[in-house]
């Protein structure tokens, strides 16, 4: 059985203020049914609510030295960095090429 719930409803499930969960709806982040008054599906808050929940543990985990999360991020940083750097190096070598250089 399908179950709406009224903005109100949904803030308090979600845990946001009606002006957080207005914001949401605007940026198309939540699904909802226009109208007056907006309503929203439970199932479609609910599944936010579970995906909203997991976002702010990684980001939080992100920041606590020793989590897998944060050695993680630190991993693909130092990557990314390498990446970049071979990246600058090889632009410069062809841009030597071109200028009759090494």
């Amino acid at each position: 059985m399908i179950r709406f719930l009224t903005h109100a409803e949904a803030a308090t499930r979600l845990g946001v203020s009606e002006e957080k969960l207005k914001r949401l709806r605007e940026r198309r982040m939540i699904s909802y049914i226009p109208g007056s008054p907006v309503i929203f599906d439970e199932k479609d808050v609910d599944d936010f609510a579970a995906a909203y929940a997991e976002r702010k543990r990684v980001n939080a985990a992100l920041k606590v030295p020793g989590s897998p999360e944060y050695v993680e991020k630190k991993r693909q940083d130092a990557e990314d960095r390498h990446r970049m750097r071979i990246r600058v190096m090889l632009i410069h070598r062809e841009m030597a090429r071109k200028r009759g250089g090494k």
